[in-house]
């Protein structure tokens, strides 16, 4: 978990309701909000208004089917100054206590090939990770 804390990147977690449970260091650079200024708050905050319902439409239809795209999702977001910028989603959706989680890594931009192979590596990791969380749940 130390290591998710205090990465470099932009790394958010989210219940099945948009809540922020867990921002990092990273997400802290990335969006310029603190994290005792997100963790309680709906991620929606630094959404573009355009994209909010379409984001809790997709939430609702992910926590029905708890399906959720393995590939990045390129959208834009909000830093705290109100800057919009292209930023780059990848999305994991987990279990823990029988409760449906989302856990998202965040950078700006659009990804080249070496960044997009470096989020496959640090999926294929974590993956055994929040299976073995949720197992022990």
């Amino acid at each position: 978990m130390d290591e998710l804390l205090n990465s470099s990147d932009a790394v958010v977690i989210i219940d099945a309701f948009g809540t922020i449970k867990l921002w990092n260091r990273g997400a802290t650079i990335l969006f310029g909000f603190e994290s005792d200024e997100m963790i309680g708050n709906n991620l929606v905050q630094i959404m573009p208004e355009r994209h909010r319902k379409a984001h809790i439409a997709g939430l609702k239809a992910c926590n029905s089917s708890m399906q959720i795209v393995g590939d990045d999702i390129t959208t834009f977001a909000l830093k705290k100054d109100g800057t919009e910028f292209p930023c780059i989603v990848y999305v994991i959706n987990f279990q823990f206590e029988e409760e449906s989680y989302f856990l998202g890594f965040m950078k700006e931009g659009k990804f080249p090939k070496a960044v997009q192979n470096e989020m496959k590596l640090l999926k294929d990791v974590l993956h055994p990770i929040l299976e073995s969380v949720e197992q022990t749940s």
